[in-house]
């Protein structure tokens, strides 16, 4: 299992702040594909990757027990 964090517009589009995925190994690009799997609805436009707290690439490895964090764009006034 892993743990997927949402954060700001992925929040909303998954319904969701946090989620537990069962997970047998793979990159960050598997984790985004699954989790596309499973909220269709989410946007990946500018939305920075966090593996285990350090910002990563799409190729960085995913293991179980990890914490997968989604953070998309900010903007305010």
């Amino acid at each position: 299992m892993i743990q997927v964090l949402y954060f700001a517009s992925m929040k909303e589009a998954s319904g969701l702040a946090s989620e537990r995925i069962k997970w047998q190994g793979g990159t960050l690009g598997e984790v985004m594909e699954k989790v596309t799997d499973l909220h269709p609805s989410i946007s990946w436009d500018g939305v920075r990757v966090a593996l285990n707290e350090e910002f990563c690439s799409g190729t960085q490895e995913v293991e179980s027990g990890d914490i997968v964090a989604f953070i998309p764009p900010v903007s305010g006034g």
